[in-house]
């Protein structure tokens, strides 16, 4: 202690240096702490694990409220929305809506089922009776790049009639579906047969390659048609 500094000073000078010694501490333990997270929390490069995905049916409006719940829960969840061209009193308008009323999508293990289903605002998961059957992961991992890059996509009918086809290049590289370039602009039309339900998503046609199946089941390649297949 310095003889010229005050006694109340040094006291002062010595709480300082006690709390700072104490923060400095604790920043350390905190980065030793969040780096063993993190080192627990990273995926693992050789075999992630994918859950399947299943279709959820709401009661009439509650799919934002059953979004909110399961994201609160941690369920993974896929709501595709859409602006569909409705006339209003107050004119033209294009409002967010859900691409298939009364449907939600949940990714997550067979043990969370439960969780799902008694959650408000939910009716059922979508199986044969009791028994949840997953979605087609193709078709939900083209839903899900639709609706992460905001692609042009709407509903539409389930179609199994024309040409079977693959998408080559960009986002969607590795989509199937019913290409149809009789319409402005071309799509491709990519069925959900568990729900009954096809979602159509606008695609060039340079990107594009036409399908036919052979009968042992393997898909060939063919050159694009010059001429409208729908």
């Amino acid at each position: 202690m310095d003889q010229n500094v005050p006694r109340y000073v040094q006291r002062a000078l010595d709480t300082l240096y006690n709390r700072h010694d104490k923060a400095l501490a604790e920043v350390a333990a905190y980065d030793r702490h969040a780096k063993a997270l993190a080192e627990v929390a990273a995926p693992d490069p050789v075999s992630p694990v994918q859950n399947p995905w299943f279709a959820v049916t709401t009661q009439a409006g509650q799919e934002l409220s059953v979004r909110r719940q399961f994201a609160v829960q941690g369920i993974v969840n896929l709501l595709p929305l859409w602006r569909p061209r409705r006339t209003w009193r107050d004119g033209l308008k294009r409002r967010l809506q859900p691409l298939f009323d009364g449907l939600i999508f949940v990714s997550c293990a067979p043990d969370v089922l439960p969780w799902v289903r008694h959650t408000q605002g939910v009716r059922r998961i979508i199986g044969d009776h009791d028994l949840p059957l997953p979605m087609d992961s193709e078709a939900m991992a083209a839903l899900q790049a639709m609706v992460a890059h905001r692609l042009s996509y709407r509903p539409h009918l389930p179609q199994y009639a024309g040409w079977q086809a693959r998408v080559t290049q960009g986002v969607l590289a590795g989509a199937k579906g019913r290409f149809c370039i009789e319409s402005r602009p071309a799509h491709l039309v990519v069925n959900l047969d568990l729900i009954q339900r096809a979602v159509a998503v606008d695609v060039p046609p340079e990107t594009v390659e036409i399908l036919w199946t052979v009968p042992e089941g393997r898909n060939v390649a063919l050159p694009p048609p010059r001429y409208e297949i729908c």
